[in-house]
């Protein structure tokens, strides 16, 4: 009787320790998580993305240099911060090696939230229909998913850590190509046109990735040439925010100490089987005695 209760006690301890274990970092991160601007239209609410292109288009280079090397290439940061007016601040610095469009470059505005360029990183769209209308690219919900990491920080205070989501995949399928360097097709085969939004609080998307190729509107904001009419190879990263965003990728939560859980399984394992083999021994040679 005293072997099946230890054995009993043995298991259940094994098993609390281990559902502490596997669910502790998931439980947290949703504890953390309500520190965090539940409304990404809340004041103080801020976004700093960073994007690169390995190669973009000017009208004046196109029309006397037609074939492109992809090698002219621009990144930069974006910073959009909702103020306490209700107006959302967007700041561009950008660094290009184009040539006709070499050094810094800067744009700042202070936009609303029904603006074009804040539509495309900060929208109320429905992502629950089969294709998607971001400002004039219609994208088609990918049944595949992809994984992203962003750091989720407190303004001010140097707290930082990773955020682990699951963002809706929107494969962008009417993007003119005119013009575009077709005898570089690497670049758009690597990065293929697509949108990535995660969900935050009151309904709304958040942009997490971006990779474009092609002409669009935001290309000609984030690089601040009114010549610039094609970019190829731009992605858009999401670097850090102060919103909470969902939904997480519990399975990554789960696996922070899956391997501890193992060991402890592992380990454990030939310690009860000992005490049990040694307190039957214990007890079939008191038996015998008798």
């Amino acid at each position: 009787m005293k072997v099946k209760k230890f054995l009993a006690i043995s298991i259940s301890l094994l098993t609390i320790v281990s559902g502490v274990l596997l669910f502790y970092p998931i439980i947290h991160e949703e504890y953390r998580r309500d520190s965090l601007n539940s409304n990404p239209l809340n004041p103080g609410t801020v976004f700093k993305y960073s994007f690169y292109a390995y190669a973009i288009y000017t009208k004046q280079l196109y029309q006397t240099h037609q074939q492109f090397t992809c090698t002219d290439t621009s990144n930069g940061t974006l910073t959009i911060e909702v103020n306490p007016n209700s107006t959302i601040s967007v700041s561009v610095t950008e660094t290009s090696v184009v040539p006709g469009h070499m050094g810094n470059y800067g744009f700042k505005g202070y936009l609303s939230s029904n603006n074009c360029l804040i539509k495309y990183f900060l929208n109320n769209v429905s992502l629950s229909s089969p294709f998607i209308q971001i400002n004039s690219l219609v994208g088609k919900v990918s049944s595949s998913q992809h994984i992203f990491c962003y750091h989720r920080d407190r303004w001010g205070q140097g707290l930082c850590s990773d955020c682990w989501t699951l963002p809706t995949d929107l494969n962008i399928i009417n993007i003119h190509t005119c013009g575009m360097n077709t005898s570089e097709t690497s670049y758009s085969d690597n990065f293929p046109n697509r949108l990535c939004y995660d969900q935050s609080g009151g309904g709304y998307n958040i942009l997490t990735y971006a990779s474009l190729n092609g002409n669009f509107s935001l290309a000609k904001t984030l690089f601040p040439n009114s010549d610039v009419f094609l970019a190829q190879g731009l992605s858009i990263n999401l670097l850090k925010t102060n919103a909470g965003l969902h939904p997480l990728v519990k399975e990554y939560y789960i696996s922070i100490y899956a391997s501890y859980v193992l060991f402890i399984w592992v380990l454990s394992a030939p310690v009860i089987y000992s005490v049990i083999y040694s307190a039957r021994k214990r007890s079939n040679g008191r038996r015998g005695l008798k």
